[in-house]
């Protein structure tokens, strides 16, 4: 048996088997407690959580109408500070010197990803139940005026359809444009 090790809301809980740790805080605790059991049986470290805002329009990501549900879209709205608005972020690995992130939506308890897993310009970002896949993880960058996020699963930027700012934009995934729109800022709560 394996140690598994995970960081919920900075306390480290370990235990003997990955089913036990799913059953045990998918039985009693919050969704997004739960989604972090899910999420894979690697050691992931809380960082933090944040509202993420699109440099170029100023708005908030965000799950588009408070949606619970997989496949909700994630959109960008004016910033009014509702949970759909929030993101626990946890580190769950690195990669080539960059920390590799999960987004778990505080509202909903799942994880931002790119949908079906799909790897061309334009596929849709939405959420689901956290599972420790690739699409599902994403890559803070370096870029000015913001950092980008690089989904790892296809390496393309997450990215406000059109450049739009304008409340209940889409947001997908794309290739770099260097353009703001692909830039966002943390605004940690």
């Amino acid at each position: 048996m394996r140690l598994i090790k995970a960081k919920v809301r900075g306390l480290a809980i370990g235990t003997a088997s990955a089913s036990v740790a799913i059953f045990l805080l998918g039985a009693t605790a919050s969704p997004v407690t739960a989604a972090v059991s899910q999420v894979s049986a690697i050691s992931a470290s809380y960082v933090g959580t944040a509202t993420l805002t699109n440099v170029n329009s100023g708005k908030c990501l965000e799950v588009h109408q408070s949606s619970t549900s997989n496949y909700g879209n994630v959109d960008q709205w004016s910033c009014n500070g509702t949970a759909t608005q929030l993101w626990n972020i946890y580190q769950v690995g690195t990669t080539g010197g960059y920390p590799i992130y999960e987004f778990i939506n505080a509202n909903s308890g799942k994880c931002m990803e790119v949908y079906h897993s799909e790897t061309g310009n334009g596929a849709n970002v939405d959420q689901y139940t956290c599972n420790g896949t690739h699409t599902q993880e994403w890559i803070p960058g370096d870029f000015v005026p913001g950092p980008e996020l690089t989904n790892y699963n296809s390496g393309l930027k997450l990215t406000v359809q059109d450049g739009s700012t304008a409340d209940g934009a889409n947001v997908y995934q794309y290739a770099y444009t260097g353009r703001s729109n692909q830039a966002w800022s943390y605004h940690w709560q």
